[in-house]
C-alpha cells in the first residue's frame, strides 16, 4: 500500500503542473510567488500540524499553522510567507513545496494515510508479551498469530521475560519483526533496584545503586552506560529516568529511585541522564508526571494523590519535567495519583485532561504522553480496561500503556471511535506522533 502511495505521487509529478491559485485575499501568497521557485514538486495527501488535523478559517491571522484559502492549504512562517501549500487536484490534498525536498513528517503522513483503524488503534497500546500468549520468553507462532489480530505498537520487557543476553537478543529480534513498522521494545531500567537486566547476573553489565545516591557529575555516564547495554540487547526505550523530586520521607514507592531530594540538583542531573541516553541511541521515558516524590501511597496498589497546588508543583516538582523537555525526552509518562488542588477533582492524571493540558500547552511537550500501566490498582479498581483506555485518550494521552485486558482496551478503543465518541482524527494526532518517533 505504501509502494503504491509513493509511486501514485510520482506519477502525478509528471501530470500537473502548477497553476496559479485563488487567493486574492492573501496578498503574502502572490508576494512569495514571484519569488517563488517554479519548479515545485507534488508530495503527500494530508494535512497535519503537530500532529493534529488543522482546519483554519481562511480570514483568520495563522502563523505556524496550516491555513485554509478556499479550498486550498497553506503554511505560513512566523513571518507570513507562503513556505508550502496544499491544492486540490482530482479530489486529492496534494503537497507542493518550492524545495523538492520531501519532510519526515510527510513520510509519516503518508504511512498514516494508508493504515486500517484497526492497525492504529493497535499503534496506541504498549503491553507485556504474554498478554498476547503465554510465551515469556520467546515469539511463538501463538504470539506471531494472536499479533495478526492485536497490531500493538510496543512491547515492555519485565525480569520474567530475559534470561540471558543470548535469549533477550533473539527475542527481542523476533519482537521487532512482527510488524513492518516495528514495536517499540521498552523496559524499566533505572538503575538500582529497578532494574531487569541490572539485576540479572547472568549480564555482564556495569550496576549501579539507586539514582538517589550518584554523585551529580555522574548522571551523564549512567544513562550512556546503560543506555549502551540496551541498545546491545535490542531495546528502543527506556522508561527513565525519574523526574520525581524526593521530597516526601513517607514516600512508599519513589525514595532513592529519584536523583534528589533538592529541585534544582534533580533538574539538572535529569537533563544528563537524558544527553547520556540519548548519546547511546536509547529514547527516554521521563516519570512520573506531574511528580509522585511527595505522595504517601503507592498507585500500584490504589488510589495516590499529591495535594500540591500548581504553583507549588510549578516551583518544585516541574523543575525536573521542564529540565528533561528541554532536554528533548521523547517520552513523557503520566502517573496514577490524583492532583485534586490542581484539578478540582479526584480523577487519575493519567486520564485528566486538566493535566495533559498542563503538560502539552503550559510546559510546552510536543513528544509521546504515556500512561503509567493502566493494569495498577490506582485504575484497575475503578475503571475497565476499556474506559480507562478511552478516558486517556480524551483526555490527551498517546500510547496506552499495559491495560490489565488488553482484548477488552483495543476493541473498546475501536468501538469508541466507531460509535463517535472517539475521533479517528483524535487517533491520527497519536499515531502520528508515535509513528514519528519509530521512523526518525
Amino acid at each position: 500500500m505504501i509502494k503504491r502511495c509513493l509511486l501514485s505521487m510520482v506519477m502525478l509529478c509528471t501530470l500537473f503542473s502548477v497553476q496559479p491559485v485563488k487567493a486574492e485575499n492573501n496578498q503574502s501568497l502572490n508576494t512569495y510567488y514571484e519569488n517563488a521557485a517554479k519548479d515545485f514538486s507534488i508530495f503527500a495527501n494530508r494535512l497535519y500540524f503537530q500532529g493534529y488535523l488543522q482546519i483554519h478559517d481562511a480570514e483568520e491571522e495563522v502563523y505556524n499553522h496550516y491555513a485554509r484559502v478556499e479550498d486550498d492549504w497553506y503554511y505560513h512562517d512566523e513571518e507570513g510567507r507562503i513556505a508550502r501549500f496544499w491544492q486540490n487536484v482530482n479530489d486529492q490534498k496534494i503537497l507542493f513545496t518550492s524545495s523538492g525536498i520531501r519532510d519526515t513528517d510527510d513520510t509519516v503522513a503518508d504511512i498514516l494515510s494508508s493504515m486500517s483503524l484497526e492497525e492504529k488503534v493497535g499503534q496506541l497500546f504498549n503491553i507485556r508479551p504474554e498478554n498476547l500468549a503465554y510465551d515469556y520468553q520467546y515469539v511463538s507462532d501463538d504470539t506471531r498469530r494472536v499479533y495478526e489480530e492485536i497490531p500493538v505498537g510496543g512491547f515492555t520487557l519485565f525480569a520474567q521475560n530475559i534470561s540471558s543476553p543470548e535469549q533477550t537478543i533473539q527475542m527481542t529480534q523476533d519482537l521487532h519483526a512482527l510488524n513492518d513498522i516495528p514495536p517499540l521494545l521498552s523496559i524499566d531500567e533505572e538503575g538500582g533496584i529497578v532494574a531487569r537486566i541490572g539485576q540479572n547476573y547472568n549480564f555482564p553489565v556495569t550496576r549501579y545503586n539507586n539514582m538517589g545516591y550518584l554523585s551529580a557529575d555522574d548522571a551523564f555516564d549512567a544513562g550512556y552506560t546503560i543506555g549502551s547495554y540496551l541498545k546491545e540487547y535490542g531495546f528502543d526505550l527506556d522508561f527513565a529516568p525519574v523526574a520525581d523530586v524526593n521530597t516526601n520521607p513517607y514516600n512508599p514507592i519513589i525514595g532513592t529511585r529519584a536523583f534528589s531530594s533538592d529541585p534544582v540538583i534533580a533538574a539538572g542531573m535529569v537533563s544528563d541522564c537524558i544527553q547520556g541516553f540519548h548519546e547511546a541511541g536509547i529514547l527516554t521515558c521521563s516519570k512520573h508526571f506531574p511528580g509522585h516524590g511527595d505522595t504517601q501511597t503507592d498507585s500500584h496498589l490504589g488510589y495516590a494523590a499529591t495535594y500540591k497546588t500548581w504553583d507549588e508543583l510549578i516551583d518544585c516538582e516541574m523543575l525536573p519535567f521542564t529540565a528533561a523537555i528541554e532536554e528533548g525526552t521523547d517520552f513523557i509518562m503520566v502517573a496514577h495519583i490524583c492532583a485534586p488542588n490542581v484539578t478540582g477533582d479526584s480523577i487519575p492524571s493519567s486520564l485528566n485532561p486538566v493535566i495533559m493540558d498542563k503538560l502539552r500547552n503550559e510546559l510546552g511537550f510536543n513528544g509521546i504522553i504515556i500512561t503509567d500501566a493502566l493494569g495498577m490498582g490506582a485504575i484497575s479498581n475503578y475503571y475497565s480496561s476499556a474506559e480507562a483506555s478511552i478516558q486517556a485518550l480524551e483526555a490527551g494521552a498517546d500510547v496506552l500503556l499495559m491495560p490489565a485486558n488488553i482484548y477488552n482496551a483495543y476493541h473498546g478503543v475501536i468501538e469508541a471511535v466507531e460509535t463517535g465518541r472517539l475521533s479517528e482524527e483524535r487517533i491520527d494526532a497519536s499515531v502520528y506522533r508515535i509513528l514519528k518517533v519509530k521512523l526518525n
